[in-house]
């Protein structure tokens, strides 16, 4: 009797033993689980410790068809939007132009900018962008903008920023923000 209940509890033993150490067990999802939340606080904690989003102006000047290029690694030419709102950025003092009184901030300057429209080369600001800044042509003309600097000065649609067209041929220097 001892020896077949004996044989008869290695199945039972087995059993057990085998739900304990299946991932479908409780403590195999546990641990699955864990697993997840651990992944998930890395993330949080590397997005934490980013930081701002950082913006610049370019120190070199480009032409219409270099504009798209011009940003150092990790950083693009800005759109209007992605930059319009400083106050979620931090301006890059290393990479970017910097005045004698600019501090921490951006300098008052003009530099392409994207506009976010289809290829037009004509003389509106906020519209035009070399032909999607690929043209270095006289006659063709790009957006730039700049930090509204006329402080005493009524808002403008752009505010806190000024735009107006620039040949594309002429050099200027490009907007840049992070990745």
């Amino acid at each position: 009797m001892k020896k077949a209940l004996a044989i008869g509890s290695v199945p039972l033993l087995l059993l057990f033993g085998a739900a304990f150490q299946s991932s479908n067990s409780v403590p195999g999802q546990l641990q699955a689980i864990q697993a997840q939340l651990s992944a998930l606080q890395a993330q949080v904690t590397s997005l934490a410790n980013k930081g701002p989003r950082e913006f610049y102006l370019t120190k070199t000047q480009h032409n219409g068809a270099q504009a798209l290029s011009a940003c150092a690694e990790g950083f693009h030419m800005a759109s209007m939007g992605e930059i319009r709102d400083t106050s979620n950025l931090r301006y890059n003092t290393d990479l970017g132009e910097k005045a004698l009184d600019s501090g921490f901030g951006p300098v008052v300057d003009f530099g392409w900018i994207r506009t976010g429209t289809i290829p037009f080369t004509a003389n509106i600001p906020g519209v035009a962008n070399c032909g999607v800044w690929n043209l270095a042509v006289n006659g063709n003309y790009g957006t730039r903008v700049e930090p509204f600097f006329a402080w005493n000065n009524a808002g403008i649609t752009t505010s806190p920023w000024t735009s107006e067209t620039h040949p594309c041929d002429s050099l200027s220097r490009v907007w840049c923000v992070q990745d």
